[in-house]
């Protein structure tokens, strides 16, 4: 397949499947003229956290006969999203880290895909992220680390884990677009 351009779709907050995004793509190829030059990539990220979000609701349902049970486990499952991706400091495993792992490899796998056929010669193609939510933030701060940390001491120690190739530090993002997210509020008021 020749695509023209690869698109990766970053979920927000909560409990996800892998398959999230399928939905909103079939949605899309329905509504864009020459939807097979697109090549579509979801990038879930989500099973980080499930089981320890999980194990904190048994743990506190358990022993308590407790109320409003949809309610706290959409807090525990999307604000225990938000919470857990900080970075701590002094903690040496970061949920952020472990995150942005994921997002690279959903990006290595796209790029795969981009480049079947093409030879080594060739530029990557172009890509575009679709975030939502806190994905938002989450890829906004993967391609503030591709590009800026990347260039820095890293770099010096011979250390690579930013990706090797264009495509995977982001040099051809060709756009973002958001939904549901709070990055111009947040950015504002800096």
């Amino acid at each position: 397949m020749d695509y023209k351009m690869g698109v990766l779709v970053v979920h927000g907050m909560g409990s996800q499947g892998p398959d999230f995004a399928n939905p909103m793509i079939e949605e899309l190829n329905d509504r864009i003229q020459d939807s097979s030059s697109i090549c579509w990539q979801s990038a879930h990220w989500a099973d980080v956290l499930t089981k320890k979000e999980n194990d904190l609701w048994l743990k506190l349902s358990r022993e308590n006969d407790l109320d409003y049970v949809r309610i706290r486990k959409f807090v525990i499952s999307a604000f225990g999203d938000a919470i857990a991706y900080q970075r701590v400091p002094g903690n040496r495993h970061h949920v952020y880290d472990e995150v942005h792992r994921i997002i690279h490899q959903h990006l290595r796998e796209l790029r795969d895909k981009l480049r079947t056929g093409m030879n080594a010669t060739q530029k990557d193609k172009p890509l575009v992220v679709i975030a939502h939510s806190l994905g938002a933030q989450i890829i906004s701060n993967y391609i503030w680390d591709r590009q800026a940390e990347a260039n820095a001491t890293r770099r010096k120690r011979g250390m690579n884990r930013y990706g090797r190739t264009d495509f995977e530090r982001m040099k051809t993002l060709a756009g973002i677009v958001t939904f549901g997210c709070n990055i111009t509020i947040v950015q504002s008021r800096l």
